[in-house]
């Protein structure tokens, strides 16, 4: 399934277009666990069943959101300029089924 997400400042990540098939959110947010380990950051979630894969996006110092890794797996280690303590980084997770 492809798919294209929007962020609005207010409203958080909107589909926009391109689904082929339209899913209700979770009806609980997952929580995302972030742990800063010598040099690497740490993204860590629940599993959500039926799950394909995961991708991560972020965005730096209120820049717009881009996709920063695919993942199968429920957690995602980044490493590189987010490491910057000047930046501020915000990250979200989405699911492709």
């Amino acid at each position: 399934m492809n798919s294209a997400i929007a962020l609005s400042e207010h409203n958080g990540p909107t589909a926009t277009y391109g689904f082929n098939e339209c899913l209700p959110p979770a009806p609980e947010p997952v929580q995302v666990s972030i742990t800063y380990l010598d040099q690497e950051i740490l993204l860590d979630w629940e599993d959500v069943p039926g799950v394909i894969s995961y991708r991560v996006y972020g965005a730096h110092n209120g820049e717009a959101y881009g996709l920063l890794a695919e993942s199968i797996e429920s957690q995602q280690t980044l490493a590189g300029p987010i490491l910057n303590p000047d930046s501020v980084w915000l990250f979200y997770v989405t699911v492709i089924k």
